[in-house]
């Protein structure tokens, strides 16, 4: 995380739920580029202006801000174009005189890109943690009262079928026995 984004998450922690208010400095900081293709093989989409992308977690676009699905914020980035780039086989991003100079003297092309500066745009606390949590409380007493109602319903059977099998005289069933009672008092019902 850079010295940019550093008191950012006790800033987060410190906010009350919805948008939370940032710097000049944070607002105008670089968090990640992004680099779309112009040609038509490579790539279905043309941004024209600004790009939006809004996400929970920063780890796939930069990570310089160390934010996680777990601190319950959902981030706004805008990508604002910086413009046109060359891309090197190894990697190397050029400007587009660069490339012109490089393909002069190799005469080969390079493939162009649109460059992208993506910022923070806005930043959203939510209370998606504490809705996750009491999402998988539910789950897990739904979980617990099926549990619950199964094995109620197992020793009821069990308890009926014993009852049965002593008031026909069978005061010591065998496993099997029991199992078969068990069996055949589900089939009449």
């Amino acid at each position: 995380m850079t010295t940019v984004f550093a008191d950012l998450p006790t800033k987060i922690d410190d906010a009350d739920l919805g948008e939370i208010p940032l710097t000049k400095k944070e607002r105008e900081r670089v968090c990640f580029t992004k680099y779309e293709s112009h040609n038509p093989m490579l790539s279905d989409t043309v941004h024209h202006g600004p790009w939006d992308v809004q996400v929970t977690s920063d780890k796939r676009h930069g990570d310089k801000l160390g934010l996680t699905e777990e601190d319950g914020v959902i981030i706004d980035f805008q990508g604002i174009p910086r413009g046109e780039v060359a891309i090197t086989g190894e990697g190397n991003i050029l400007t587009d005189e660069e490339a012109e100079n490089r393909e002069e003297a190799t005469g080969q092309n390079l493939p162009r890109f649109m460059a992208f500066d993506f910022r923070i745009r806005k930043l959203t606390k939510t209370d998606g943690p504490q809705q996750r949590e009491m999402l998988m409380k539910s789950i897990d007493q739904r979980r617990q009262d099926s549990e619950s109602t199964l094995i109620e319903t197992l020793t009821s059977a069990f308890q009926s079928a014993a009852k049965g099998l002593s008031d026909g005289g069978n005061m010591a069933p065998s496993k099997d026995e029991l199992l078969k009672a068990v069996a055949d008092s589900g089939k009449s019902k």
